[in-house]
């Protein structure tokens, strides 16, 4: 059995990236999987600044408009599916505003997946007591020089949790940090 081609699309390669392009892409109707990839180690320093003056900040702030703006997409192409690591280092609240968005444009049917577990910042601590090496790899330096000056540290996380998102249903997979190559 022969299987047919998934026509995946990358919209972003960066936070503030044409805010056109992922728009363009999806209504021109041809794709099966449009990617967004925001984060970069100086935008995740940025949302963890943001996300210590307030909890449910740390994703991508213009996501949810682009969501808002691609509703009528989602209606007009019901197997289109978007997978973005915006959630940067607060997938779950990202999820939350797009859900919102999505419900006040009628898509109270289009599933959101909210994939977790690379921000390893509060166990660094932990980490250290239990003296698990966690030191530089090119200079050797140890962590704990550090570890009082951390804004984010981060796993970078794989394919999988997307797989299992879009195979649980997903529509729109929301992420924090992942390898770039996992997001498609």
């Amino acid at each position: 059995m022969a299987s047919q081609p998934l026509r995946v699309g990358n919209g972003a390669g960066f936070w503030g990236d044409n805010l056109d392009a992922p728009f363009l892409l999806a209504r021109d109707g041809r794709l099966d999987v449009l990617t967004l990839e925001y984060l970069a180690e100086l935008t995740l320093a940025i949302l963890g600044h943001l996300r210590s003056k307030d909890p449910e900040a740390g994703y991508v702030t213009d996501f949810p408009d682009l969501i808002e703006r691609l509703s009528p997409i989602f209606r007009e192409q019901e197997g289109l599916k978007l997978v973005t690591n915006a959630g940067g280092l607060n997938p779950p609240a990202c999820a939350r505003r797009c859900a919102e968005i999505l419900a006040r444009a009628g898509h109270d049917d289009t599933l959101l997946a909210a994939v977790t577990g690379d921000d390893v910042l509060d166990q660094i601590p932990g980490w250290l007591r239990e003296g698990v090496d966690l030191s530089h790899m090119e200079t050797g330096a140890p962590i704990a020089t550090v570890a009082d000056r951390l804004v984010v540290a981060n796993a970078y996380l794989g394919a999988w949790p997307i797989a299992d998102a879009l195979r649980s249903g997903g529509r729109v997979v929301i992420t924090g940090r992942v390898a770039d190559a996992s997001l498609t």
